[in-house]
């Protein structure tokens, strides 16, 4: 092997693992949420946490015209995941009164 293909040998070797180092610290500093679930009265709330910080606090069932809590702590943390993953893809958190009733909130008996 002559000096060159030694180099350029390195050199490849030298950019796969910055490749993979950076890879990896991509992958290893995604945001980690953490979902909190609480009692409200008649029902259920819940809370994203980012980083330790109240990201998102809902006590109740967003995008419907009253204000009533989530009827089980089952549901309530059933949306809390799909705001967390509308997040994870580049969405804004908000939802649709589609992802409701797709949740089975307006189905439920209050």
């Amino acid at each position: 092997m002559n000096l060159i293909q030694t180099i350029n040998k390195k050199v490849v070797i030298g950019v796969t693992i910055i490749l993979i180092a950076t890879a990896v610290t991509l992958i290893l500093n995604k945001p980690a949420y953490k979902v909190e679930l609480f009692k409200v009265d008649n029902g259920w709330g819940y809370e994203i946490e980012l980083a330790g910080e109240t990201y998102i606090h809902q006590p109740f069932i967003p995008s419907i015209q009253s204000i009533k809590p989530f009827p089980s702590k089952k549901l309530a943390k059933k949306t809390a995941y799909l705001v967390i993953k509308k997040l994870k893809h580049g969405e804004l958190p908000t939802l649709t009164i589609e992802d409701i009733n797709n949740l089975g909130l307006l189905n439920e008996d209050r």
